[in-house]
Formats: C-alpha cells, structure tokens, sequence
C-alpha cells in the first residue's frame, strides 16, 4: 500500500467513525452532498479519494475540523459543538 492508498484510508475510516456518532447513515451525508451512497462507501473504504473541497463539505455536515479528518487531532476551535462544550 503506497502513502495515498493508506491516507484515503485513514481519512475514510475518521469520517465514517464520526458520521456513525452522528447518527447520520451514508445516504444522509450523500443526500446532503448530492452524491450516491456508493460514493460516501468509497470515500470511507479508503477506495476513493476525496478533493480538498469535497472534505470541507463533510467537515461542516458532520460538524468536525477539517484537520481532524487528515491529522486525527481535534481543533476545539473548528468545530461548533465542541466550543459550546469547553465553554
């Protein structure tokens, strides 16, 4: 597995870990993105690779820091819900 294969991997496997404690299913966050369900199941396989644009878009929905998707570290400030919890 080269270095790409395994980011895709890792930044698929941190969306879906925080799409599933959204409680949001694949087709939601597909509905949301207008993509198929088959896609989202791509992306969190680690068989697609997702655009710059595309992970700012799930970032939002789910309501997560870009840089916790790429990096696996959680920025308090880019995320709404955990600056209400700090507060």
């Amino acid at each position: 597995m080269n270095n790409n294969e395994e980011l895709n991997r890792i930044i698929g496997e941190r969306i879906k870990e925080v799409r599933i404690e959204r409680n949001m299913s694949q087709s939601k966050l597909a509905k949301f993105l207008n993509v198929s369900s088959s896609y989202i199941s791509g992306i969190e396989s680690g068989n697609k690779t997702i655009n710059i644009k595309r992970l700012m878009q799930i970032s939002e929905i789910l309501d997560i820091s870009p840089g916790y998707i790429i990096t696996g570290y959680i920025d308090v400030k880019g995320c709404k819900s955990l600056q209400n919890k700090v507060k």
